[in-house]
């Protein structure tokens, strides 16, 4: 790994001065220099590369050469270079501006929003940010004191001096905390939920699978749903730490690959690579059994345990028991909602069949309790 020197991008907007090539060495020929544009992959002022192999090239071109990885992990969760770092010479003053969030953003103008921190690396005297408003106020009054030209009237003027930090969100977090999505596709039916921190489902949709469209056709409509549910929620994609996918059939996790599906008749189908195309977060897939196993495991039945063997049919529980010896045994699938009438018989079968009998440590035997929901909940926790 090599240290990349990058030539800032310059601007020369009205309002700006000269202080950032005087007293900061910023290169630079023009009279204004109002920003310089230090760490940038927009298109309106991209970071260039001065040294290396790599000379000559922008920031962008850069990483789209030699690919994501060269930003690690952290990088993944996002469509687009996520930073821009800028100085910034305030001569006179400058617009009153609200940034959109991420949502907003991506729907309507095809690129992240904007939350600001700024850094006073100097500031003259009864120098001020505008930062929120004195009062709240209603969307009628606003329009209207932007019509009379009375709006500075209820803004909320901060005193600013060297060294202060000012933290700027842009629009409003309707979640109380991040969210993964889960998605259990299914031969007719593809499910859809929001999970928090906590294992609750805050929300979910339910699509028909239409696998007979093809991979890319149901890959597009779930990514569209997905989308769809978390604008509904008003939940920004920047909440959503990455979504989790059980499908039908055999998985390469490590590549994010449906090697073959039976079910909705996939065959080396890039599922994570796909659907990232459409929801720019991390995205990890499983079999859809393993992953209802593992939001029993994480919230269900089997949530005091942690050795658990799950089975969606009533066959082979003698040898299941002896193979594994787990500490629970969870029966699933429409034959568990007989409840006792079914567990009785089998807890009585597994004391005289089981190796070492009532001596031995026997599983509990239970049915889950999550339903359909633990495919979701399962799939979200491969986060």
């Amino acid at each position: 790994m090599s240290v990349l020197k990058l030539k800032p991008a310059c601007k020369d907007y009205l309002w700006g001065g000269h202080r950032l090539a005087e007293e900061y060495g910023i290169e630079y020929d023009g009279e204004i220099l109002a920003e310089s544009w230090e760490l940038s992959c927009h298109p309106d002022g991209p970071s260039v590369i001065v040294n290396g192999p790599f000379a000559g090239l922008t920031l962008e071109e850069y990483i789209e050469k030699e690919g994501k990885q060269v930003l690690g992990n952290h990088c993944r969760r996002f469509r687009d270079f996520p930073i821009l770092i800028k100085f910034i010479d305030a001569k006179q003053n400058l617009s009153i501006q609200v940034h959109p969030d991420n949502k907003y953003a991506l729907k309507n103008e095809g690129q992240y929003g904007k939350t600001e921190m700024w850094y006073i690396m100097d500031a003259g005297e009864g120098a001020f940010l505008y930062y929120g408003f004195k009062k709240e106020i209603s969307k009628e009054e606003f329009a209207k004191r932007i019509e009379e030209d009375t709006l500075l009237e209820v803004l909320n003027a901060v005193p600013v001096h060297k060294g202060d930090v000012l933290f700027i969100e842009s629009g409003t977090i309707h979640a109380a905390g991040p969210v993964r999505v889960g998605i259990d596709i299914g031969g007719t039916d593809t499910k859809i939920g929001l999970v928090d921190v906590n294992q609750q489902l805050l929300a979910s949709t339910v699509i028909p699978t239409e696998a007979e469209t093809g991979a890319e056709a149901v890959i597009k409509r779930i990514g569209e749903a997905v989308l769809a549910l978390m604008e509904k929620e008003q939940i920004a994609m920047d909440q959503c730490i990455g979504v989790g996918v059980g499908v039908p059939g055999t998985v390469d996790r490590k590549r994010g690959t449906v090697v073959y599906s039976n079910n909705i008749r996939w065959e080396k189908v890039a599922l994570a690579e796909q659907l990232s195309a459409y929801l720019p977060v991390p995205v990890q897939i499983a079999n859809d059994a393993d992953c209802a196993a593992l939001g029993e495991a994480a919230s269900g039945a089997a949530r005091d345990y942690q050795d658990v063997v799950m089975l969606t049919l009533g066959t082979g529980i003698v040898n299941i028991v002896n193979i594994f010896r787990p500490q629970a045994l969870l029966l699933g699938g429409g034959t568990a909602a007989q409840g006792e009438v079914l567990l009785a018989p089998i807890r009585d079968m597994v004391k005289t069949g089981c190796f070492g009998g009532v001596h031995g440590e026997l599983p509990e035997i239970r049915t889950t309790e999550l339903g359909n929901r633990a495919g979701m909940i399962g799939a979200a926790n491969l986060l």
